[in-house]
């Protein structure tokens, strides 16, 4: 009976100490005006556009895709999101060039060269052939490579973590990729 008294007594005096609930307080007119000025995080602010390569529905080349994305201070961040956002696929009527059966599972740049960590569920993936596989690698090291042209130049890609002798069985896994302008149509 002495804890149970002693229980009610302090649940008291924490209600008595509350004061007055936040939604009963007035605010003057110069709070409410800083408490509306209060910045948001920079991070929520900035915005960049970024340019997304994918394949054109009509004729073999890429497109270009512009979105807007979160400036975001990392490097290692930003790459991985912009990766992302091409692996989601275009807006408009572009087609896709990440099949269902890759992932990008991570991204890290070493000097100016960027590495593609690509996920493949099945050893037996194909994505089309030649053609299928070369909008595959140049969309993808195109859009990496446009995010920070002035500090990367080259792209390599990692298969489940490690370097493979091909990519899905046409190009050489142990090459790096530079911005290609020639595939890119007009």
């Amino acid at each position: 009976m002495r804890s149970v008294t002693l229980l009610v007594v302090c649940l008291l005096t924490l209600l008595a100490c509350r004061g007055t609930p936040p939604s009963e307080v007035e605010t003057t007119d110069a709070e409410s005006v800083a408490m509306q000025d209060i910045p948001e995080p920079e991070l929520v602010k900035q915005t960049r556009p970024i340019r997304l390569f994918f394949a054109d529905p009509n004729q073999y080349g890429l497109r270009v895709e512009v979105r807007k994305v979160f400036e975001l201070p990392d490097q290692t961040a930003m790459l991985k999101q912009v990766l992302s956002t091409l692996e989601r696929g275009p807006l408009g009527d572009l087609r896709p060039t990440v099949p269902p059966c890759l992932s990008i599972s991570n991204v890290f740049a070493v000097d100016d060269l960027i590495y593609v960590d690509l996920q493949r569920e099945d050893a037996r993936s194909q994505i089309g052939g030649v053609e299928g596989e070369a909008l595959f690698i140049h969309s993808i090291a195109n859009t990496a490579l446009a995010v920070y042209p002035k500090q990367h130049y080259r792209v390599r890609f990692l298969v489940n973590g490690a370097e493979a002798e091909t990519l899905l069985g046409h190009f050489d896994g142990h090459q790096t990729y530079t911005f290609n302008r020639e595939i890119i149509l007009k």
